[in-house]
């Protein structure tokens, strides 16, 4: 509340944004594509690849969520949980991620397949490193910006 207003007809999204989204995007489709093929060539079956990808996909969004939260400032921090709303969106969001793989009720209704622990722990890594290179890009922003964005 306290930046001024915007001009009349200037774009929301500035470049800075439009580079974060479209690298964000980029690096969510290639790793989801690789999961879909992990899944199919180290266990055999396009299903496991989908599930380990739907379920990938599901945690990048957490990811996301609080990534966005500044374009600047880390989400390493105790106040990027200081939203108890937020929190409980990120929670529930985070229970169903494992659940449509688990529950034959979100299996039949997403085309979704029951992954094992190990094969969790490859949905687990693009989230990772989407949380990983945020970070990085956020580092680069603040030491571009000088030291006023430094905290």
């Amino acid at each position: 509340m306290s930046l001024r207003p915007r001009p009349r007809g200037r774009s929301v999204l500035t470049r800075d944004l439009v580079v974060t989204v479209g690298l964000t995007g980029v690096y969510i489709s290639v790793a989801l594509l690789g999961m879909i093929v992990l899944g199919t060539q180290r266990y055999g079956d396009l299903e496991i690849g989908r599930s380990i990808a739907f379920t990938s996909f599901a945690l990048c969004l957490i990811v996301a969520a609080l990534e966005c939260r500044s374009a600047t400032q880390t989400v390493l921090t105790t106040s990027t949980f200081d939203s108890k709303q937020m929190n409980k969106a990120l929670l529930a969001e985070a229970i169903l991620a494992v659940l449509v793989t688990q529950m034959d009720v979100f299996q039949r209704l997403l085309g979704t397949v029951q992954i094992n622990l190990a094969q969790f722990g490859w949905a687990l890594l693009p989230p990772l490193g989407l949380l990983v290179l945020w970070e990085l890009g956020k580092l680069v922003a603040r030491l571009a910006a000088g030291p006023r964005l430094r905290p």
